[in-house]
């Protein structure tokens, strides 16, 4: 289009071209509809170009933008067009529009940006420049939300962080916020860098520029069957202006909140189930919790009986769990040993003396006893007996004929055999009722009964006694 004669350019409308006087070196903007002829000192720098388009809600960026006085373009003494160089500048505009010489776009056209209710921009500014929407001045890296409902113009001289989403705090919940920096929450509380607390009023929630969502805390809830355990992360006063120090550890009930929300400085051990006790049951607890001075009795123990229900604090714990009471029959009797010195009515119990309490009863033993067995009347017959020795004397006893009590000093003694003495006594149980071996043998598996031996039908045996080496001049016979 260009050559060293004269050019006619025709320019449609909406259309624009840049041409160069060579002699002045300076390049002007034609616009169209226009009939354009060049000079031979003229040359097309640019173009036909197709004017730039905004769509609606859309905005362009522009580099090297012209300098305008009250919207008119300015220009030097030359006819040059005068440029902001190095600057950009935001445009929204509902014509098309040319480029002036040396203007560029940067990028392509974006969307202009609408802000709900519940959002925030999240803005930084990247030159000093006075803020109209605020009535402030702003310092190159200075950040600030936006908070909506509004749609957001953007500036050159500010630039979009993030978009940022309001929580939903909704019942029995809380959101833990983090202090980037020392700042001033929404009810005017002054926080320090690095600090933690809690927003727990329910609805939405949108964090200014120097609060960190952590989370959403699950509130608790607590029924008359189940409290929470807590412990202290650091020292610090609840929400009840009980103090804490770091690492104690203490309930909370439904006594005194129906859904709980664990602070800050408040880890959750777990929940703690009530522990209930019918009328015929009962049970030890150690390192009871004294809840006057607030502390625990290490080393000590503290009988609870039924009916009866109880959390166990920090520090407590069953002994043994849950027992029954224990119910003594006419012909039974609870052998009971004393684990610490105690007066038992008129008697003094020391600790390790062992007594007896005869049925029929329902006992229930105190801290300073323990149940050591649970024993019945043992009935024999004539022909039976039992091996009783006295753990005081050593001496054993044959316990024949009658029903007869181990005392607190007594218990059952094991006689031994030899394997040859064993097979005769089987033997000769056999001999008459031809009765099986191993039921002898299961009979003997028992070494506390009386060993007895039937001599059969006409016959007769001898006594050989071990300890006299001599046999017994005692002969017995069999008359039946």
């Amino acid at each position: 289009m260009s050559s060293s004669n004269s050019t006619v350019i025709r320019l449609k409308p909406f259309f624009y071209i840049h041409i160069t006087d060579k002699n002045t070196n300076v390049t002007y903007l034609q616009v169209g509809p226009k009939t354009i002829t060049t000079q031979e000192h003229e040359e097309i720098a640019k173009g036909p170009e197709k004017m730039i388009i905004v769509g609606p809600r859309q905005y362009i960026k522009i580099k090297n933008p012209i300098e305008k006085k009250d919207d008119s373009p300015i220009f030097d003494e030359y006819g040059n067009a005068v440029l902001r160089w190095g600057e950009e500048e935001i445009r929204i505009e509902p014509k098309p529009f040319p480029l002036y010489p040396g203007e560029e776009i940067v990028g392509s056209a974006e969307k202009i940006i609408t802000i709900e209710e519940t959002q925030a921009l999240k803005l930084e500014a990247t030159q000093q420049f006075f803020d109209s929407r605020d009535k402030l001045n702003r310092n190159a890296g200075d950040q600030w939300l936006l908070r909506g409902p509004l749609t957001y113009y953007p500036r050159v001289e500010e630039r979009v962080l993030e978009r940022i989403d309001a929580t939903l705090i909704g019942q029995n919940t809380a959101l833990k916020l983090i202090a980037i920096q020392d700042t001033k929450d929404s009810e005017g509380n002054i926080h320090k860098a690095g600090e933690e607390w809690l927003v727990t009023t329910p609805g939405h929630y949108l964090p200014n520029i120097y609060e960190l969502v952590d989370g959403l805390v699950q509130g608790y809830i607590l029924t008359e069957l189940k409290a929470l355990k807590l412990e202290a992360i650091s020292s610090f006063t609840d929400q009840f202006k009980t103090k804490h120090k770091a690492g104690e550890q203490w309930l909370v009930k439904n006594t005194q909140i129906s859904v709980y929300i664990p602070g800050v400085y408040e880890k959750v051990i777990g929940e703690v189930q009530l522990t209930v006790l019918s009328e015929s049951q009962y049970c030890f607890v150690l390192n009871p919790f004294d809840i006057k001075s607030g502390k625990n009795r290490y080393g000590c123990r503290e009988l609870r009986r039924g009916q009866n229900s109880f959390f166990l604090y920090p520090g407590e714990e069953l002994e043994s769990g849950i027992k029954d009471n224990e119910v003594l029959a006419v012909d039974e009797t609870l052998l009971v040993r004393a684990v610490s010195q105690f007066q038992d009515g008129e008697i003094l119990r020391k600790p390790g003396s062992k007594w007896l309490i005869n049925g029929p009863c329902e006992y229930v033993p105190p801290v300073q006893v323990e149940v050591v067995t649970k024993r019945k009347a043992i009935a024999l017959d004539k022909n039976e007996g039992i091996y009783v020795r006295d753990l005081q004397t050593g001496k054993v006893s044959m316990i024949s004929g009658r029903s007869y009590t181990l005392q607190a000093h007594e218990e059952l003694w094991e006689k031994n055999l030899p394997k040859e003495v064993e097979e005769l006594i089987a033997a000769g149980s056999t001999t008459r009722d031809h009765s099986t071996t191993e039921n002898v043998v299961s009979f003997r598996g028992n070494k506390s009964k009386v060993v007895s031996y039937r001599v059969p039908y006409n016959a007769a045996c001898q006594i050989y006694d071990y300890s006299k080496k001599k046999s017994s001049c005692n002969i017995w016979t069999s008359t039946y």
